[in-house]
Parts: structure tokens; C-alpha cells; sequence
């Protein structure tokens, strides 16, 4: 594919200037996320009374009449039953109406066992990934996804003439910014299918909600129990 002087010119200012933006959140997003992987080792690491819990977990209904107890839920409120595999405890949580959270409880039913709930290091890690420790943090991360998808799809474009035979061209001899050219252009098409990956899920985990609602409101005229039923 050649392009134009003129269409080569916005493409690499699309290029450069979306790589700038994504590389900005990359380092951070992908620090935390690599201890976010460990998400359910670290909540029982940091919280040492669920380490003795082994077993299957018990029913749902029960640990949610146990949390209950002594700890009313908020009318209006949204209720999330989370299993970790690595303990027999469930954890209850209680977000109001707008996701903040009220309060949260590790439960387990047949011993009637109650550990408080709190932000520790696991919920720390996996909330800094998504960039969700402020207000409209995931919607940013999203955004950033999107940035990636851009740059690397419009480095494609604009490399694809000579990516086969530049694909193992680094010029170490050369200038400094010859040879860092050429390792950008190796790890980029090295790398590509799990760049594209990346921002591909990125961005639908964390505009999924924003989009679902733009979709809710333009096609069934805002009614969200029109839209549960027809995905369910």
C-alpha cells in the first residue's frame, strides 16, 4: 500500500501522536495489571483468617443471609457475591446506586465466620490497572485503548510496504535514532497481535458500559429492562 505525501504525513502524525498517548498509560496499566493477574492469591495472602477455609464454597444465599446480618442493604442498593478459589469464604459486597461501594463482608456460612471487607493491596492493584481510583478513571483507560488500537494499526499502514523486509533490520552501526527506528519497527511487528489483543479487550472492558448505555438510550428509548430481558 503507498500512500499519498499528503496521506503519509496524517498518517504518521495519527501514528505518532496516539503512540505518545498510549505510552503514557501503558507502563502503569501494565505494571499494576501484572499484579492484578494475581488478584484472588493476594486478597487471601493480605486477609490471613480465610487461609485456614478450604472446601467448596457454600450456597450463595445463605453467605448473603449471613453478611446481612447486623449490616442492612441500603435500599436501592446493588449486591455482588464474589468466589475466590483459593478460600471457601464468599465475599459480599454493597455498592449504592452509582457503584461507589457502602461496605463489604467475607463470609462463611457454615461456621458463621465473618471477616470485615476492605481495600488491601489486591483491590489497590487491580483498581490502578483499570485507572478506576478516580471518577471516570475506566473510561479513561478505554479511551487510552483506543489510542493503542489507533497507533498500531496506523503503524501498520504506514510500514506495510517494507514491513517483511525490515522485519529484522536493527542497524546497530548506525545513528542512534537509525538503529532505535529500526528496533521500534521489530518489536512493533513482533508484538502486533498481542498489541492489537490488548487494546482490542481493553477498550471493550472498559467502555462496554458507556457504549451499552449510548445503545439502551438510542435504540430502546433508555429502558434498561428492555435491554436485560433481550440479553438474557
Amino acid at each position: 500500500m503507498k500512500l499519498s505525501p499528503r496521506a503519509f504525513v496524517a498518517e504518521w502524525a495519527l501514528h505518532a501522536w496516539c503512540g505518545v498517548l498510549a505510552s503514557l498509560a501503558l507502563l502503569p496499566m501494565c505494571f499494576y495489571g501484572a499484579f492484578a493477574l494475581f488478584h484472588a492469591q493476594l486478597e487471601v495472602w493480605e486477609q490471613p483468617a480465610l487461609t485456614a477455609s478450604a472446601g467448596p464454597p457454600p450456597p450463595l444465599s445463605a453467605a448473603l443471609e449471613l453478611a446481612r446480618e447486623g449490616q442492612p442493604v441500603p435500599a436501592g442498593a446493588r449486591v455482588a457475591l464474589k468466589l475466590n478459589p483459593h478460600t471457601r469464604f464468599v465475599r459480599v459486597e454493597v455498592l449504592d446506586a452509582d457503584w461507589a461501594p457502602v461496605w463489604s463482608r467475607w463470609v462463611d456460612p457454615p461456621t458463621r465466620r465473618v471477616v470485615e471487607g476492605a481495600e488491601g493491596v489486591a483491590d489497590a492493584f487491580l483498581h490502578a490497572h483499570y485507572f478506576d481510583f478516580f471518577a471516570g478513571g475506566m473510561q479513561l483507560a478505554g479511551v487510552l485503548s483506543v489510542a493503542l488500537l489507533v497507533a498500531t494499526l496506523s503503524g501498520l499502514v504506514i510500514h506495510l510496504r517494507r514491513l517483511w523486509a525490515e522485519r529484522w533490520q536493527v542497524r546497530l552501526h548506525a545513528r542512534a535514532r537509525v538503529w532505535n527506528g529500526d528496533l521500534h519497527k521489530v518489536l512493533g511487528v513482533f508484538s502486533l497481535p498481542y498489541a492489537v489483543a490488548m487494546a482490542w479487550s481493553g477498550a471493550v472492558l472498559c467502555l462496554a458500559w458507556v457504549v451499552g448505555q449510548l445503545v439502551v438510550g438510542a435504540v430502546l428509548d433508555g429502558d434498561a429492562s428492555r435491554a436485560q430481558a433481550l440479553l438474557s
